[in-house]
């Protein structure tokens, strides 16, 4: 499992970037304050005859989320690039528009050629590190991550925006909640200016929000939410899986961190565990069918003799596949549909996606004799066939034309 972690704290010095207001440099100073490590009287000593590990290694610990999470959305304002200009190929300027995604942040460069993707990045691995070898796939998950939460950071704003309209003018104090189903037009979201914008790009920003394509995206999200009538919603609040199976394992045991019992508490609630580290009562018939057919899948996979054995020795196959700690990558891609949005059904975010596809894909390989593959070697022998043809064809012609060249050059 990929582990980010914190590095050692240095004092802020000339690798410090600039803060665009009095605030985000306020929260910059706190969210790094709040990333201190704890003093040396509080460290874990090592014990005794051991050499203990190596030198800063035990400064490294892994990072909440809440904290990776509000110190990207600051890196992120604190870069934000403004306004970007589209181009032809000749140079000319075809428009002006705000940065709605990652990608715009690579656009401008500064005096020095360095783009604000490149000044996010160097912040953002100056304050975290991960292990050499994990490198490559926390760069790939950097950047999915990365791509999120701009475009988070875009819809978060407008609901911002709306909250600060409502205490500017009428002295009313919202929340997200209350302020995200409310629309205003453009007069009125200039009203409430982000800080992270300056006077150029707020009603660029304001325009976008006031645009059919920005309000049919923001309608069909609502209407997808709420068009399910058992969404299996998490009642944990916003810690995602792997962070859930943390603090299990360090609460409870790494026993109690397996995937089935992990997916239960987040769907329970971690205030409902009990004494013991067991999740609560899953109120959602769609998540509680979830596990089950994940520990059915597991079972027949692992005895595909043993189908008609009896409820006594199937439940005691089912506590055994509970605690399974290893993701059972072909039955998770099995229940889950495959992954026609991209999602896995359980764990999704803790485990990669490619290699659960590559996993059942690698147990399910079998000759196919579906009518569309029966098709397509026809067409195939067709056009091999066809192919032949022409092929000789060619070289008759060739031979044809030489025949007349000599017989011109002999008269």
């Amino acid at each position: 499992m990929l582990t980010l972690m914190r590095k050692p704290h240095k004092e802020p010095g000339s690798d410090c970037r600039r803060v665009n207001s009095h605030k985000q440099r306020k929260k910059m100073h706190l969210l790094k304050k709040k990333m201190h490590l704890p003093k040396k009287s509080q460290q874990p000593q090592p014990e005794e005859g051991s050499q203990g590990p190596k030198q800063n290694w035990p400064r490294l610990c892994e990072v909440p989320r809440w904290l990776l999470n509000q110190v990207v959305g600051v890196i992120l304002k604190r870069e934000y690039p403004g306004l970007v200009e589209d181009t032809d190929r000749h140079g000319v300027v075809l428009r002006k528009r705000p940065v709605l995604e990652w990608a715009d942040y690579f656009i401008k460069e500064d005096d020095l050629r360095m783009t604000n993707a490149y000044r996010v990045l160097s912040e953002f691995w100056r304050l975290f590190e991960v292990r050499n070898e994990d490198k490559p796939e926390a760069d790939r998950v950097l950047d999915k991550y990365l791509r999120k939460r701009v475009r988070d950071m875009v819809y978060q704003g407008r609901v911002d925006s709306v909250k600060k309209y409502y205490h500017t003018k009428y002295g009313q104090t919202l929340k997200d909640k209350q302020a995200r189903p409310i629309e205003l037009e453009y007069e009125e979201y200039k009203i409430g200016q982000l800080e992270w914008c300056n006077d150029e790009v707020w009603p660029y920003i304001c325009r976008y929000w006031c645009t059919t394509e920005f309000k049919l995206k923001w309608k069909r999200g609502q209407e997808c939410r709420l068009s399910c009538e058992d969404p299996a919603q998490n009642r944990g609040g916003s810690r995602p899986f792997s962070e859930t199976q943390q603090v299990l394992a360090f609460k409870y045991g790494p026993e109690k961190a397996t995937l089935i019992n992990t997916f239960a508490v987040m769907k329970s609630g971690m205030r409902n565990v009990d004494s013991s580290g067991n999740s609560g009562l899953v109120r959602s018939c769609k998540a509680q069918k979830r596990m089950d057919d994940y520990i059915t899948g597991v079972r027949r996979a692992a005895h595909p003799e043993h189908e008609g054995e009896g409820h006594e020795e199937l439940e005691e196959e089912e506590q055994e596949q509970e605690q399974e700690q290893v993701v059972n990558g072909p039955v998770l891609y099995n229940i889950s549909g495959g992954t026609p949005h991209g999602r896995l059904a359980i764990a999704h975010g803790a485990v990669r996606a490619a290699d659960v596809r590559a996993a059942a894909k690698e147990k399910s390989v079998r000759p196919s004799n579906s009518m569309s593959f029966q098709s397509m070697a026809r067409e195939n022998a067709h056009l091999r066939r066809e192919c032949a043809r022409l092929t000789q064809e060619s070289r008759d012609n060739a031979m044809r034309q030489e025949k007349q060249q000599l017989t011109t050059d002999l008269l």
